[in-house]
């Protein structure tokens, strides 16, 4: 299976790994046509298409810019986004919004998007997508997913006509790993199964779960501002917690991964168990003299969660604030 576009927002990056083949949640990601491991640290494209329109000739819905996954052998991995996601071939729906973290093995995935993915109709009618699902299809043994879901209804375009909107928005599509070959790119090939090897076994659906809800906390936690003094988390365990915000010392490239940026807010609390505990948030000396001066700031935000056991789940992002914030 052969695709040639990519088209998905956002880049995809996990946390550390052992040395060796990269593996997710139980398995070993293979190169489609060299079929040698894909290594920790290796980069992967990512696909995502979605049906919102009816019919069997519909073309689905896609995302630009393209996304890159590093595969570091971690059950959530994180999403970067390159730029503003732009939706195409949604017929008379219009999109916006992308992914902050993924997770996945060799049978199910899940996403989610913090703020919501969300979707208005040419009626006014607006629905909210907050997170998907996946599971194995046809392609067995490949990196392939297919969603079916729905998006809530968020909004009717006036009181009197709330009735008309639909309570829910349907969708089906495909999520799937590529890796370059001859022509172009092709779904990545799931390797020799890594259970029971060294006592480490598949995390379940449950603890995958537990994972995209912390993600989500993550996300939510660094799209406020730093000039809040604390802001409380729930953790799902004994671990550490880490947030950074950034301010680019290029001003038009405030939220762009991989600008040179310089710290100006940092907080951390570590949990000897799980629980909610506030977070204290102090800003740099750089910090205080941006916010003073600034009448609207675009900081990117890193904020992470390491258990005492499993690896860390990070969350990236952007936060913006004005002086009436």
């Amino acid at each position: 299976m052969v695709r040639k576009a990519l088209l998905i927002a956002g880049a995809l990056l996990a946390g550390v790994a052992p040395a060796g083949a990269a593996v997710a949640r139980g398995a070993t990601l293979i190169w489609p046509e060299s079929r040698q491991p894909v290594p920790n640290g290796g980069d992967v494209q990512l696909w995502e298409d979605f049906h919102l329109d009816p019919g069997p000739m519909a073309i689905p819905c896609q995302a630009t810019p393209p996304s890159t996954v590093v595969v570091n052998a971690q059950s959530v991995d994180e999403v970067r986004e390159q730029g503003a996601p732009a939706w195409s071939e949604c017929g008379s729906v219009a999109v916006t919004g992308g992914w902050v973290a993924i997770g996945f093995d060799e049978h199910v995935m899940k996403a989610v998007a913090v703020p919501a993915v969300a979707l208005t109709q040419a009626d006014g009618c607006s629905y909210e997508l907050a997170e998907i699902e996946g599971r194995e299809n046809e392609l067995a043994g490949y990196a392939s997913w297919t969603v079916s879901g729905s998006a809530a209804l968020a909004g009717s375009p006036s009181p009197s006509t709330q009735g008309v909107c639909a309570p829910e928005l349907p969708l089906t599509g495909t999520v799937e790993l590529l890796g370059p070959q001859s022509g172009g790119f092709g779904v990545i090939p799931w390797g020799t199964s890594m259970a029971g090897v060294g006592g480490q076994e598949p995390p379940a659906t449950a603890e995958l779960n537990e994972r995209m809800l912390t993600a989500t906390r993550l996300a939510r936690l660094g799209r406020l501002f730093p000039s809040v003094a604390s802001r409380p988390f729930s953790a799902p365990g004994p671990g550490t917690l880490v947030i950074t915000w950034y301010a680019s010392t290029h001003r038009a490239h405030a939220a762009v991964v991989g600008a040179h940026r310089v710290l100006v807010a940092r907080g951390s609390a570590v949990f000897s168990a799980k629980g909610t505990r506030r977070v204290v948030v102090r800003p740099t000396r750089r910090g205080r003299a941006l916010f003073h001066r600034a009448h609207r700031v675009t900081l990117a935000t890193r904020a992470s969660f390491t258990p005492h056991r499993g690896g860390a789940i990070v969350v990236t992002g952007t936060s913006s604030c004005s002086p009436n914030c």
